[in-house]
Formats: structure tokens, sequence, C-alpha cells
């Protein structure tokens, strides 16, 4: 019974161990910002070989994928940070208008509506980035897809991944004490969440590989 706790534990430090290698693998190639791209798609690729059981070697896999996506993801990175400068100048005009009559009510709605379906594809757009081989365009087009058709999940994977946000604008005090966490383990921690989630939505279209041919 000793021997069969003690491999457990040992097995759980071992995954905490991994979330914090990975956790902190991807802050420090964010921070040039336009690699975030492959950033965020490299904790993705071994969140995903996590959870479904494959072995995985947190700096060996994560700079596998990283520079397998560096160029494609540093693109689409930049094509996110304009589009997001861009949605939050609307979202901002959508809010101030949202008071001043029907009219602009409506407008304001389609904006509303419009920026909603920006955040559920950028949720979806990444894990597209790091499981499938397509150019970017298709990229962007699956991952609209794959968010519509999964609505549920991908909304509970877009609460988690604003949920920092969310907690600095409304809830300061707990972001402030939550700021350990997302730093050592709080990323890759919502990122597995997500990949619990992502390995239903991917598997009629993923075989035995880890990254597949264009869909």
């Amino acid at each position: 019974m000793s021997e069969k706790l003690s491999a457990k534990v040992f097995s759980f430090v071992g995954y905490l161990a991994n979330f914090i290698v990975i956790n902190l693998l991807c802050i420090a190639c964010c921070i040039p910002v336009v690699t975030a791209g492959p950033s965020i798609c490299a904790m993705y690729y071994c969140m995903l070989k996590v959870v479904r059981n494959q072995e995985m070697k947190p700096v060996k896999d994560f700079s596998h994928s990283f520079k397998d996506n560096l160029k494609q993801g540093c693109i689409l990175q930049l094509i996110v940070l304009a589009v997001s400068i861009v949605t939050a100048f609307l979202l901002k005009y959508a809010i101030s208008i949202f008071a001043n009559g029907s009219f602009y009510q409506v407008i304001a709605c389609i904006i509303f509506i419009i920026v909603f379906a920006i955040l559920l594809d950028f949720t979806m757009l990444y894990p597209a980035q790091a499981q499938f081989a397509n150019p970017l365009n298709i990229t962007f087009k699956n991952a609209f897809l794959f968010a519509i058709s999964n609505l549920p999940y991908v909304l509970i994977m877009l609460l988690l991944n604003i949920l920092p946000i969310l907690l600095f604008l409304g809830w300061t005090e707990l972001f402030i004490v939550l700021i350990p966490f997302y730093l050592f383990m709080g990323f890759a921690s919502a990122c597995y969440v997500n990949c619990r989630f992502l390995k239903k939505i991917f598997k009629p279209y993923v075989p035995e590989e880890s990254k597949t041919e264009e869909i």
C-alpha cells in the first residue's frame, strides 16, 4: 500500500514539475511578444500529449513545437495583436454608444457579436495551429468552425483564458494573490483543462500522430 502511495506521490510531483517547467518556458518565450504565438502553440502541444497519456518531455517537446511553429506562429501572433487592438477600440466604441438610443444599441449589439466571434476564433486558434499543419487562412477558418461546432466546451475554454484579465479588472485583490500561481503553473493548468476538451474536439480528426496534415 505504501509503495502504491509513494508511486502516486512521485507521479503527482512529476506532473507538477512538468506544469511548472512548461509554464515558465511559455512565459519566458512570450516576453518578446511576437513569439507569444509559437510559445502558446508549444504549450498546447505539450499539454495535448499529457491528456492523451503520451510521453512528454517538457523542454524537448516545447522546444520542438516552438521551432516547428516559429515562423507561422509569429505571423499569427502579429495578426492576433492587430485584430485585438482594433477589437478593443470597437468594444470601447460599442459601450460608449449603447445608451444613445435604439439605433445605436443595434449597432452596439452587432459589434458585440463580432467581438464575441473573434474571441471564439482566438480561443481555438492556437490549439488548431499546434495540432494541424495548415496554412494560416485555413487555420483561422478551422478554428472558427471548431469553436461554433463545440460551443459549450469553447465557452469554458474562453472563460479560463480571460480569467486573469477579468480578475485584474474586477477583483484586483484576488488577482494579486494569484500572481505567484499564474507565474509558476497557472497558464499551464488552464491549458491542461482546455486540452481535456480539445482531446474530445480533435478526436475525429487526429490519428495516432501528434500533428496531422491539412484538414
